[in-house]
């Protein structure tokens, strides 16, 4: 495909200095990626010699956080200590968890260096999906009706909204926390036995998935309100099953998400790079918003295979270059992770005749292994077999 997209002609960034906070999921590698082939000094904090980011070959300098440090402070903590030693240009939080503190913690620091997230009063609002819902619902955007009180199990009767009901955590990440709930006596027994593990709960209308029903979006507004991108990925296998993270994305255009997902981001006046995550609802036939995810997602190595550079967008937006605008990418690239699809393919009753084929390898970019940088996907095995069971257990489903 001919680029006739304006990219910004200022090239030399070898004097940008960028700490990746958080370089510890798959996420981490196009990122590092992006900013290393930029020119920029990248430097990863992380929280282990086996992070994605320690292993990766593109990055200069590494911070290793140790436990037993002699300040007996945290990973955040000492994150913070990090910045205001490091004389960083350029600071990039990748997880949720790194997000929300340091946009809670973006005032403190911003005279050691730019944090690429957004200030706190915009990003609370995505933190809590009940608060994404109604700016949805105040801006007429399409989105799974929801319902905003303590009290579902009357509201549902009153509004008429039928079972089954999709039960989850206002700020859960991940599936952690979801469940479909069938009938109004396993609701009150959900409720009455939720440990408040993690966080609140909302209920929303549940919207069948089948086929490829799931949709994803990267849009990037700069600065001054404008969007530089904006693609748009269909969803065509999940995980969990039931609802479930995005597992295979392909790139694709699709004008009507765009516009739901660039209204969004105006309405909450969102700066930079937002992750959209969306569900097809057939009876309405249309799109409908599910969240905005305040950290960037292991979707991003779709944006820099189709033609999006993120990281230099993420550095022309915060140390004041022109924007360049890259509006046009490539259909038909497609992202998996490895790993998680060979779950998909034991659990799904259609692993056999699931389109695009499963066994179509060839055609799909892994989101961890690359030829050229293959130590970080032997880390990223040894920390998911580690991590396997918790996080299993923490998707468990609701057993009534």
């Amino acid at each position: 495909m001919e680029n006739k997209q304006r990219v910004s002609k200022k090239k030399d960034f070898s004097e940008v200095s960028v700490l990746i906070f958080g370089a510890g999921g798959r996420q981490a590698l196009p990122m590092c990626r992006g900013f290393y082939k930029l020119g920029c000094k990248v430097t990863v904090y992380c929280s282990g010699k086996s992070a994605t980011g320690s292993l990766t070959r593109f990055k200069h300098d590494k911070v290793i956080y140790n436990e037993k440090n002699r300040y007996n402070e945290d990973f955040m903590e000492y994150g913070m200590r990090v910045i205001k030693k490091g004389k960083y240009d350029l600071v990039v939080p990748l997880g949720d968890q790194t997000a929300m503190f340091l946009s809670q913690h973006k005032e403190e620091l911003k005279d050691f260096a730019k944090i690429a997230v957004n200030d706190w009063d915009v990003f609370s609002k995505v933190i809590d999906k009940t608060k994404t819902m109604q700016v949805c619902e105040e801006n007429n955007i399409p989105a799974p009706r929801t319902l905003f009180t303590d009290d579902p199990v009357s509201e549902i009767r009153k509004k008429g909204l039928s079972y089954p009901v999709v039960v989850k955590p206002k700020t859960g990440v991940g599936s952690i926390g979801f469940n479909i709930v069938k009938d109004e006596a396993t609701l009150k027994k959900l409720l009455d036995n939720y440990d408040n593990q993690n966080g609140p709960l909302l209920v929303q209308e549940y919207i069948e998935q089948e086929g490829a029903s799931q949709y994803g979006a990267e849009i990037f507004r700069d600065r001054d309100g404008v969007i530089r991108a904006a693609l748009v990925a269909e969803v065509a296998r999940w995980y969990p099953i039931d609802g479930g993270s995005r597992l295979l994305s392909i790139s694709i255009h699709d004008q009507d998400i765009v516009d739901s997902c660039v209204d969004l981001v105006n309405a909450l006046n969102w700066n930079g790079y937002a992750n959209i995550d969306l569900v097809w609802d057939a009876k309405e036939k249309k799109a409908k918003i599910l969240e905005l995810n305040g950290r960037t997602g292991a979707s991003v190595k779709l944006d820099f295979l189709a033609g999006v550079d993120i990281a230099r967008l993420i550095v022309e937006n915060e140390l004041g270059y022109p924007v360049s605008d890259m509006l046009e990418y490539e259909d038909g690239k497609q992202i998996s992770c490895f790993m998680v699809d060979c779950l998909w393919f034991l659990k799904a009753k259609n692993r056999w005749s699931t389109k695009p084929s499963w066994f179509a390898r060839w055609k799909i970019k892994d989101v961890v292994w690359a030829w050229d940088d293959p130590l970080p996907s032997l880390g990223f095995v040894v920390t998911s077999l580690k991590s396997y069971g918790d996080a299993k257990n923490k998707r468990k489903r609701f057993d009534a």
